[in-house]
């Protein structure tokens, strides 16, 4: 297996992703009543250029450099640990139940996610402390799954099954909750953790893909089978959920439905099919477009600086609720395009007008530029050096890159924002420390695939 092309893997993997999602908001079933598509089109341009220049640069002319973490099984342990004992206050405080009412919250989505709603509003003044906490465990928790996958081979049968627990908790609150986030961000973070691991697995065995396709087909039939249960899932629980018109799917902020969008059923995508594959293929369709048109409304405002905290919506909100100041939103892309019938609570407008809310549009490819290189140098030392603390880095990374066409998920909330803090400053202390190694008195190791790296 030629090394270059593992190097490659994310980067193919991102744009053929990314070009998808823009495929189907330009020729989808949905007709966006865009009105700047040339400025729309040159920012994408931009920004997708700015995402290969930096991970190229870490790629191409980066160093993979080796950061041992020898605790990994002390973290899985407290990770699934802290995630089941907190799973109870969590059930009661956000869903207004308990871990066994998962079946009958599984009956009828549609009243799980209403009660969520209810309950943030209710518990407001309570759950200060289930946050912290959540915020403070949630850099174990989430290594959890891609540890456990790096590490399967050597963990026993009682760490195996506490990671199974680990996992099922996460499953569990999403169904109380009737959100979907949870179980997206599991698929993510088992899919980067499982390319990681094939790409240790190639370069230490010199084999090709055929050969090692056919060695793991059974990980790969259950891998499919785990993403056809998880859109199966999704559809059932976006029929609960979801407002119909004339038998199609619509999008539109609650406070101004004459400016809804609907999916035509008479596209030639959706023809075909019967009522309810019209749906499903319409849901998808809007969950990876719809926040283009939302970049397009953003890109026809001015900028008006919020100041580090627009990009963080969690930072927002405690800047407003220690200042009772909300000018400072009111200032952004996001709220601003409220007057525009985009509501910035109900309806995405990607990942770009958060960053944007700081430090304005003309900014934002340069850091994509930063971001491309955290994903290619994570991905580097993840797969050539062995380095696990990057192939928890690379996991956060893919989960942004995946949420692109809808929102800021790694700044959505404090859990993800503050563990993808807690391990990029791990990883990075560890690059240094190699780095330091390596001037004072090096230790050149040859990777199987022939790539050289250093080892602190």
């Amino acid at each position: 297996m030629d090394s270059q092309a593992i190097d490659q893997w994310p980067l193919r993997l991102v744009l053929a992703y990314l070009a998808v999602t823009i495929i189907v908001f330009v020729a989808g079933p949905f007709d966006w009543p865009v009105k700047n598509w040339l400025n729309l089109s040159a920012f994408l341009g931009a920004v997708i250029l700015g995402i290969v220049v930096g991970y190229r640069l870490a790629v191409v002319h980066g160093q993979p450099r080796a950061a041992p973490l020898k605790q990994w099984r002390a973290i899985i342990v407290f990770g699934s640990l802290s995630s089941i004992v907190l799973l109870f206050p969590a059930s009661y405080i956000y869903a207004g139940k308990m871990p066994w009412d998962v079946l009958a919250a599984l009956q009828d989505q549609s009243a799980a996610y209403n009660t969520l709603q209810e309950r943030l509003q209710t518990t407001a003044g309570i759950r200060a402390p289930l946050a912290i906490a959540r915020m403070l465990t949630w850099p174990f928790v989430f290594a959890v799954l891609p540890l456990a996958i790096l590490h399967w081979n050597e963990a026993g049968a009682w760490l195996r099954a506490l990671i199974a627990a680990c996992v099922a908790s996460m499953i569990v609150l999403s169904i109380l909750r009737g959100t979907d986030r949870e179980n997206a961000d599991l698929l993510i973070v088992l899919g980067s953790a499982l390319l990681v691991l094939s790409g240790r697995s190639l370069l230490q065995r010199q084999e090709g893909l055929t050969d090692f396709f056919s060695r793991h087909r059974r990980t790969v039939v259950v891998a499919l089978a785990l993403v056809c249960v998880a859109a199966v899932f999704f559809v059932h629980r976006k029929e609960q959920r979801a407002v119909f018109t004339d038998q199609v799917v619509c999008v539109f902020d609650l406070s101004a439905r004459p400016q809804k969008v609907c999916a035509r059923a008479d596209h030639p995508v959706l023809r075909p099919f019967n009522e309810r594959t019209r749906f499903a293929l319409s849901m998808f369709s809007a969950y990876l477009s719809e926040g283009y048109y939302g970049l397009s409304l953003a890109l026809g405002l001015d900028f008006s600086s919020t100041w580090g905290l627009g990009h963080a919506p969690f930072a927002m909100a405690l800047y407003r609720s220690l200042t009772g100041d909300d000018a400072l939103y009111q200032r952004s892309y996001t709220f601003r395009l409220r007057e525009l019938g985009w509501n910035d609570f109900s309806l995405w407008s990607t990942m770009f007008p958060w960053f944007a809310n700081d430090i304005s549009f003309l900014a934002v490819p340069i850091l994509m530029i930063f971001f491309g290189w955290i994903l290619g140098a994570s991905w580097n030392d993840a797969v050539f050096a062995q380095n696990d603390r990057a192939a928890i880095v690379f996991a956060f990374m893919m989960i942004m890159m995946a949420y692109i066409p809808a929102n800021s998920q790694l700044t959505l909330v404090s859990d993800h924002y503050f563990a993808a803090l807690a391990w990029g400053s791990s990883w990075v202390i560890g690059r240094y420390r190699a780095y330091r190694a390596t001037s004072t008195g090096p230790k050149v190791l040859r990777h199987p695939s022939g790539r050289l790296f250093h080892r602190d």
